[in-house]
């Protein structure tokens, strides 16, 4: 009796061992993406039938167990039980389904141009600028852009240049990269931006001048000249995307075909040969390091006006007594940034943006403080420095018109100021 306890015992404990293989087993291939135990699109008649077939063979397996558990002794018939066999093959099919990484599937991806018409490309970029005009007036930073939307954008860019047609409206669907740059172009925000990056803390030798056409000067005030223009321009790129300072990314986005190695090379050669002549106590390698990967990296003695400006306006926002270093920067605000040049590139992925809002910003941060302080000089530097990189701008004439009353004695250049601009703005 009690052998006969202990058989059915072990049967039943067997039988359990076996359910939970089969439970494993089935739900590991439910989570596999490469499995195939379960289709998604199963209807409840066929998973009914799947249960039914699953009760069945169970209640089989339980009944060829039990009758080798009472009616075969021998050791050798035990390793042939049902239950030890598919145990086995459960856990060996369950193992590698449960313990391995789940791949994300990547969803094929086409060509724009394959998709979306020239016209098309051409109004996303219109419709791209004019959420950049848009941002500019409500005072709200852009985000920057990620590798995947700069993609996007360079080859819808790219696709808009063959376009004949000045103006489209379509309503064809948009593909999803599309989608995904529309919705980062959109994304704002209304902190200063982060230009630093690796820079902090550091005394420049060499300042890229943004606000304007684009200068490279020294210490001492001299001009740095390139042979080539592109020589500045990427000079100018690589001080705003120091944390994606790379080969591909600066071509992609600087040149609308593709161009030869050794045409970026010549390049990258005058921009070192610039730089050089401006910091002779620094050999050219060290100001852009060569490297022989994808990399192109600049020297944290390289940095631009905008980024000393942010840090120095970031300061101002903490402490006011570092208004100072703040209108010392405004002499910098010479005109609208990369005034002169035809950087697509800048105005597409939120630089001139990002920058306009920044030197206006600055500009009236300081006029306030200039009215509350009764401080007449540095109002004027305010105000002409802010309306210089966003002429006609309706809350430094503001301003300007509510400190006449307040400013005594600088009233008059006020007031040939105020008119100076109104005039501008109506023209």
């Amino acid at each position: 009796m009690t052998q006969t306890i202990k058989r059915l015992g072990l049967g039943v404990l067997l039988c359990a061992l076996l359910l939970v293989s089969v439970v494993v087993g089935l739900s590991a291939g439910k989570k596999s993406p490469s499995s195939n135990w379960i289709d998604k699109s199963l209807s409840i008649s066929e998973v009914t039938l799947l249960c039914a077939l699953v009760s069945g063979m169970t209640i089989v397996l339980l009944l060829i167990e039990l009758s080798l558990l009472f009616f075969r002794e021998d050791s050798r018939s035990r390793m042939l039980r049902p239950s030890t066999l598919l145990l086995v093959t459960g856990t060996v099919v369950a193992a590698p389904a449960t313990g391995a990484p789940v791949q994300p599937t990547k969803v094929p991806s086409f060509p724009i141009s394959s998709v979306l018409s020239p016209a098309m490309c051409l109004a996303l970029v219109q419709k791209i600028l004019q959420i950049r005009r848009e941002q500019i007036s409500a005072r709200r930073y852009p985000q920057r852009l990620t590798e995947e939307n700069l993609q996007t954008l360079e080859e819808v860019e790219r696709t808009a240049s063959s376009s004949d047609v000045p103006s489209a409206v379509h309503t064809q669907a948009l593909p999803r990269e599309v989608c995904e740059l529309l919705d980062a172009v959109t994304a704002t925000s209304d902190q200063t931006p982060d230009l630093t990056f690796a820079v902090r803390g550091t005394q420049p030798s060499i300042i890229v001048h943004l606000f304007g056409y684009p200068l490279v000067r020294n210490q001492d005030g001299i001009t740095a000249e390139f042979r080539k223009k592109r020589a500045l321009e990427l000079l100018t790129w690589l001080s705003l995307n120091r944390d994606r300072a790379r080969r591909s990314a600066a071509r992609t986005a600087m040149w609308e075909i593709a161009i030869h190695d050794s045409t970026f090379s010549t390049v990258v050669s005058d921009m070192r040969r610039g730089l050089s002549l401006l910091d002779s106590s620094m050999p050219s390698e060290s100001l852009v390091p060569i490297t022989y990967s994808d990399d192109i990296p600049l020297s944290a003695n390289v940095i631009s006006d905008a980024e000393i400006l942010a840090r120095t306006l970031h300061a101002f926002q903490q402490d006011e007594n570092c208004v100072g270093d703040v209108i010392n920067c405004l002499q910098w605000l010479r005109d609208v940034p990369f005034a002169g040049t035809s950087y697509s590139w800048a105005d597409l992925d939120g630089s001139t943006t990002r920058l306009v809002i920044l030197g206006v910003t600055a500009a009236t941060e300081v006029a306030r403080w200039a009215i509350r302080h009764q401080n007449a000089d540095a109002l004027i530097s305010a105000v002409r420095a802010g309306l210089r990189v966003m002429p006609g701008n309706e809350e430094l004439l503001e301003l300007q018109r509510s400190a006449l009353s307040s400013l005594g004695s600088k009233n008059c250049q006020l007031c040939s100021l105020t008119a100076c601009s109104d005039a501008k703005h109506q023209r």
